[in-house]
């Protein structure tokens, strides 16, 4: 998924050969990633907005702001 999601788009053949024909139909099923065809028959892909939005929100630290609103909610709205 970090591969996908850092890359954001490129050859379909390319993706194939680093991640393998399995995970690559698998991303294409749940709708990571979709595929095009540029003008000179090339077959491509880019990534998904919802690959995108759970690769960070799985992935990435919060920062600083977003650990306060969590601590927030979770120690004062609690009662």
């Amino acid at each position: 998924m970090r591969y996908v999601s850092e890359k954001k788009h490129g050859d379909i053949q390319t993706l194939k050969d680093t991640l393998g024909d399995c995970m690559v139909e698998q991303f294409e099923l749940v709708g990571f990633i979709t595929r095009g065809v540029v003008d000179k028959g090339i077959d491509t892909w880019q990534v998904s907005g919802d690959a995108s939005s759970i690769y960070k929100s799985i992935f990435q630290r919060p920062s600083f702001i977003d650990s306060i609103k969590g601590l927030y909610c979770h120690y004062i709205l609690k009662f």
